[in-house]
């Protein structure tokens, strides 16, 4: 049996149709027909039915494909252990990295295992954290710096470790009129909209059923979704500073915006306001020498965030009541570079 051809066959399952199968795949519709015949040949089966619409899976063809799916991701795995084996994929880096995390330190330490490994080649992608399950289960990216919500934490097929836990504060222009109001509540915040990336679960279910202007509860992911929701968190200084908006950050993402008085903390300091990321990965998937060296320079600049933060809350007169993580209670296996 070919495994090209299963290949092949995914993708018509896919597109259901061979000329769109075939330009997906970038070889011509005759080629891509014979393909598929000679799978059916060699499998005693017809796995499409075809008409002038198009082609659909037969049943047994349908379930033969996700028997074939599985196949070749476990094929695609066994290809990966072999290359890092030989050293192939060592200075190979595939990365799926949180909004936030991303900004402090992900790129960060990205630059400098690039200046370390100059040799690195990197597919470096940033998304929403609830998206990454799919992103690791789908092989796009080897390791995941990302929120740690219980899709991770409860599921089996993956290993996750704690890196940030740092407290987060909320943020406003300096003539914002909630300045003027002498003792702040959290309920006063809600009568303003509020600019962050979409927050966990325990955000939502604190804020209640009607956060008013500051955003609303996805009845779906049960997530809370700001009013203006940004996935450019560096650039969330310019919108607060700007407008009646309050912002949602760390000290050190806005500790210039502080000293030019452009922007001020809020004394309101809900103990649910903190990060909440890590490393992920897939249980079974080895990682690399390059990517055991990228999750020791992300601990590093972490470390350094960590410190910074508490000096930064010394100076602005904000409680200190929750401590940096300084180590795993569960880590990650890595792979020695050896």
């Amino acid at each position: 049996m070919n495994l090209n051809h299963l290949r092949y066959a995914l993708v018509l399952e896919q597109h259901r149709h061979f000329l769109n199968a075939a330009r997906a795949l970038g070889i011509s519709q005759p080629a891509l027909s014979r393909a598929i015949q000679s799978l059916e040949k060699s499998l005693g089966l017809t796995l499409f039915d075809r008409d002038a619409s198009g082609v659909k899976p037969t049943e047994s063809g349908a379930q033969l494909l996700e028997s074939a799916g599985h196949l070749l991701t476990e094929f695609e795995d066994f290809e990966r252990e072999s290359e890092l084996l030989r050293d192939l994929e060592s200075r190979v880096l595939r990365l799926s990295l949180g909004y936030f995390p991303a900004v402090l330190s992900g790129h960060r330490a990205l630059g400098e295992l690039l200046a370390e490994v100059p040799q690195l080649r990197c597919r470096v992608r940033t998304d929403r954290w609830d998206r990454m399950v799919e992103v690791l289960l789908a092989r796009e990216a080897d390791l995941a710096l990302a929120e740690l919500s219980s899709a991770f934490l409860d599921d089996e097929r993956f290993v996750a470790e704690p890196v940030s836990s740092n407290r987060g504060i909320f943020c406003c222009r300096p003539d914002h009129p909630l300045l003027d109001a002498g003792s702040l509540s959290l309920d006063a915040l809600l009568d303003y909209p509020w600019v962050s990336t979409r927050l966990p679960r325990r955000a939502a279910e604190i804020l209640g059923s009607d956060p008013r202007r500051a955003g609303r509860v996805d009845e779906i992911t049960q997530q809370f979704v700001p009013s203006v929701e940004t996935d450019v968190v560096d650039q969330m200084a310019s919108l607060v500073a700007r407008s009646d908006a309050i912002g949602i950050c760390l000290l050190s993402m806005i500790e210039r915006e502080l000293d030019q008085g452009t922007l001020r903390p809020l004394g309101v300091h809900p103990k649910w306001l903190h990060l909440n990321y890590g490393f992920v990965r897939l249980r079974r998937r080895t990682l690399s020498p390059t990517a055991v060296r990228y999750m020791e320079l992300v601990r590093r600049i972490e470390g350094e965030i960590a410190e910074k933060e508490i000096a930064l809350r010394q100076r602005f007169d904000c409680p200190i009541d929750l401590e940096p993580v300084e180590g795993p209670p569960y880590a990650v296996e890595p792979r020695s570079s050896a």
